[in-house]
């Protein structure tokens, strides 16, 4: 099996007297970092409902080869992906399909942290959950002369500050929701390992998505066929479609031709917010749970009901 170096310095703390938060915070964003960008460049979604994958918790598997007094420095050794996780990532990525063959999961993830640092709003490394993941390290930048910086061989360094922060909590901000719709397309790819797919639009563009909710056998029969699929699609912070999670896959017919674009995502800025409805325990009380005894909730929905 082959591993490979990392080179890990946050500066502005001393390692022998380093909060146990800030290791945990810096733990997190490596590992939770590089779970899911392993999932996303597998299943094209770096977060699901349940228990991560076997596989994506081998991926990102590091450890720590180097401790040393002063600045918090660490070595870290990681796995390939094609040694760590082979039955995930044995063939091409469909989502990155122009990914490094000994890249790690450590790899993906510090790409998609350098894409999110410089802002890249149309970048394909990044979704929610890998916006979130680096969204929520403040802990590690609390002063401004606290800056985290990774070297891996023939690479530049990644780099993040607060300033790095600021520019990761706006792209954060600025991502669309996911949205259920339909997309009519060939179904031109499909893999038996991660059921990735990958859907080709009538104008030659492509949609790729996980569809682990459709039986296999029943995909396998239609791959090469026209078809309408649903599920939740999700947007890059620049508003483009990234991927679609699939719930259902059937036959196109002639009507569905309006579902032949890539969908577009709803404007942040064109969601208003709902008022709330006076209804309900808040109707009661206000705002729930606030500070009513037992006694005087059980007696509200008994009258509710």
């Amino acid at each position: 099996m082959t591993t490979k170096d990392y080179s890990v310095l946050l500066e502005g703390v001393d390692a022998l007297d380093l909060p146990l938060s800030v290791l945990r915070d810096l733990c997190d964003l490596f590992v939770e970092g590089a779970q899911r960008c392993a999932r996303l460049v597998a299943e094209g979604r770096s977060v699901a409902r349940g228990t991560v994958p076997a596989w994506a918790v081998a991926a990102a598997d590091i450890h720590v080869s180097k401790f040393e007094r002063g600045s918090l420095q660490l070595g870290l050794t990681v796995q390939r992906l094609v040694d760590a996780a082979p039955d995930a990532f044995s063939q091409a990525s469909l989502f990155l399909p122009n990914a490094d063959p000994d890249a790690t999961a450590l790899d993906l993830f510090l790409d998609a942290a350098d894409d999110a640092a410089a802002g890249r709003r149309d970048s394909e490394r990044l979704d929610a959950g890998v916006l979130e993941v680096l969204a929520r390290t403040g802990g590690l930048f609390t002063t401004t002369a606290m800056r985290l910086s990774v070297q891996r061989a023939g690479r530049p360094a990644v780099t993040l500050d607060q300033s790095a922060l600021a520019t990761i909590r706006k792209l954060t901000d600025e991502t669309p929701p996911g949205r259920v719709t339909r997309v009519r397309g060939v179904l031109d790819t499909l893999t038996m390992s991660t059921r990735a797919v990958v859907l080709r639009l009538e104008n030659g563009r492509v949609l790729r998505g996980f569809a682990g909710a459709v039986p296999i056998e029943y995909m396998k029969q239609l791959l090469g066929t026209d078809v309408v699929v649903e599920g939740v699609v999700a947007f890059r912070p620049s508003g483009d479609a990234i991927r679609v999670e699939v719930e259902s896959v059937v036959p196109a017919k002639s009507g569905d031709s309006i579902w032949s674009s890539l969908p577009v995502a709803e404007p942040i800025t064109a969601r208003p917010r709902l008022p709330r409805a006076d209804v309900g325990l808040d109707a009661w009380f206000g705002k729930w749970p606030g500070d009513e005894t037992d006694a005087q909730l059980a007696e509200a929905l008994q009258s509710a009901s």
